[in-house]
């Protein structure tokens, strides 16, 4: 029963980030109405996954402490990433029902701000988190060890963009955005998470 639980919950997880990644990069154009459900979603179901991942992997006895940082900023991450995603999508609801007010279009961007600040700390403590829980990765072989150098290289590509382009994201700022490739990096995580799990 357990197991089909996990398998259901992977399954509705991978479906929630298919959703919030084409919708980010735009790929396609989906209705607000059917994007907004998995939106508000994707953040509790991250974190049953992220605290399933930590249970299901322990790192090299030196790396414990490193890695439990690590999961404890990508719990801080998922629920920063819930508050943003309403706060965006109240502030859009506000914005549409206000737009053929004048001073609205610069109420918008003052409250905007908001949104933009909140999108960059969650940038912050998911490129941590994912730097510390990779670093451990680095001690092994194989598989373990390419999730190692993916987590650290886009992790600490992510941050410095992020954090030299600041106020602005990246991707406005004409830079590119790392984040999108940070989902090469759970899909070998938990993939590596899987087998150690039947092994």
């Amino acid at each position: 029963m357990k197991t089909i639980l996990e398998n259901v919950l992977s399954l509705i997880g991978l479906f929630l980030i298919a959703v919030y990644v084409i919708n980010a990069t735009e790929i396609i154009s989906l209705p607000v109405e059917f994007v907004r459900i998995p939106m508000f979603l994707l953040g509790p179901i991250a974190i049953i996954g992220v605290t399933s991942l930590e249970k299901n992997y322990r790192p090299v006895k030196e790396f414990v402490q490193v890695q439990a940082v690590g999961y404890n900023f990508l719990i801080v991450t998922v629920a920063i990433l819930t508050t943003m995603l309403v706060v965006q999508q109240a502030g859009s609801e506000i914005f549409d029902s206000l737009k053929e007010n004048d001073k609205a279009n610069v109420t918008f961007k003052l409250t905007n701000s908001v949104h933009k600040g909140m999108d960059i700390a969650f940038d912050i403590f998911y490129s941590l988190g994912i730097l510390f829980f990779s670093l451990s990765f680095l001690k092994l072989k194989k598989l373990g060890f390419i999730i190692g150098l993916v987590g650290v290289a886009s992790s600490l590509g992510l941050l410095v963009l992020n954090l030299i382009t600041f106020p602005n994201s990246p991707k406005s700022a004409g830079l590119m955005d790392l984040g999108p490739i940070t989902i090469i990096w759970w899909v070998l995580i938990f993939t590596y998470a899987n087998r150690k799990k039947q092994a």
